[in-house]
């Protein structure tokens, strides 16, 4: 980033929400208008402060319940960045244990706190303040069924936290070695569901020169569980492409690889979370009903997702649940609302007939080299 942005950069990092990083870093580099960036900066800088002190807050109405808690990800990530406040937040996760999510809930509500009981799951809440980021409230990351090594982790997770010192006080959070193997296991979610950013990326690069992290002991233990293909082609992106010192390890891809190639063209595009692009919005819907298309004939897929079976859709139609004789009526209800949602264009509503095949190939090509099958496990 040496020279001046233009519009179509900022549109870039806009995509990829690093609009407080590009700015910081036309800021750093002397250009464009100093006077914008350094008062743009210094407002920023102070929501920051403002995002910590909420947290910390929280973190002493838990303690104070005898509630132990874990901060993941962004703060914890944040501090390891040059400039903290350029690194973007959408929420608050916290980690409790399962023995105390249900007083861990209350105890948010005490303070000012709400929910909705449709935004809950059975593994974490979702909790909604006034004017500040909201908070998901997790006891479980790790689906045990998919994952056999869920139980294992969770307990070295939960393993001699560490305590961050900050302006507004303190917060709790996970050893680095273990935090940082949740966060590439975070990735690895996303990137299957539809995909992320080059934000991901830049933490991944500042976690891990900013804690030293030990690259071959995370290569060997995403080996053992069946993904050192991933580990190593995201170390590869932030070695080749963000400048990521990587302490000369030597089983790094060739950056002209086609999976590596493929993979920095997919995260440029995809944004933040991988909807980017309308074509890889598309082909995250096909991706979904691919497999479908292989077992059974096209007319048989087309009217399941015409007129979806009645357990498929009665959770967003309650009447249903009264009177089971309007699924009919459900299913036009359905066709009404998807045809004349703005939020998608005419191709992303018949996404079926408009995905870009040579675009789902090499989707396909890159999942296949990382041996990740979508849909295979969840967070």
């Amino acid at each position: 980033m040496k020279k001046k942005m233009g519009d179509e950069d900022y549109d870039f990092f806009a995509n990829h929400n690093l609009m407080l990083y590009a700015y910081w870093k036309e800021y750093m580099n002397g250009q464009g208008d100093a006077p914008f960036f350094k008062k743009k900066l210094f407002m920023y800088k102070i929501d920051y402060n403002k995002i910590v002190e909420v947290l910390c807050e929280v973190g002493s109405a838990l303690e104070e319940k005898g509630i132990r808690y874990l901060v993941l990800k962004g703060v914890v990530i944040a501090e390891t960045y040059p400039e903290p406040f350029t690194r973007s937040m959408g929420d608050y996760d916290i980690l409790v244990h399962s023995d105390d999510f249900e007083l861990a809930k209350e105890t948010l509500q005490e303070i000012g706190y709400i929910t909705e009981a449709k935004l809950n799951t059975y593994k974490d809440a979702t909790f909604f303040r006034e004017k500040e980021l909201s908070i998901e409230l997790h006891h479980a990351l790790l689906n045990p069924e998919i994952e056999p090594y869920a139980h294992t982790f969770m307990k070295q997770l939960w393993d001699h936290p560490i305590k961050i010192e900050t302006p507004k006080g303190y917060i709790m959070a996970p050893q680095p070695r273990m935090h940082f193997t949740y966060i590439v296991l975070h990735m690895m979610k996303h990137l299957k569901e539809a995909g992320f950013g080059i934000r991901f990326l830049l933490d991944f690069k500042y976690f891990a020169q900013h804690h030293d992290i030990d690259h071959d002991a995370q290569l060997a233990f995403f080996e053992e569980i069946g993904y050192s293909e991933f580990y190593r082609s995201v170390a590869t992106l932030c070695h080749y492409y963000l400048g990521m010192n990587s302490h000369d390890v030597s089983w790094l891809y060739d950056p002209e690889s086609p999976v590596i190639r493929i993979l920095a063209e997919y995260v440029a595009e995809g944004g933040s979370f991988g909807h980017g692009s309308e074509r890889m919005r598309i082909a995250t819907h096909y991706d979904k009903y691919k497999d479908a298309f292989k077992k059974k004939k096209s007319i048989s897929v087309y009217k399941e997702l015409l007129f979806p079976p009645l357990s498929a859709i009665i959770e967003n139609y309650k009447y249903l649940e009264r009177c089971r004789f309007l699924l009919p009526i459900a299913w036009l209800h359905r066709l009404i609302k998807k045809v004349f949602n703005n939020r998608k264009g005419i191709k992303e509503k018949f996404f079926i007939f408009a995905q870009d095949k040579e675009f789902v190939s090499k989707k396909e090509f890159m999942m296949s080299a990382l041996k990740l099958k979508n849909h295979e496990f969840r967070d």
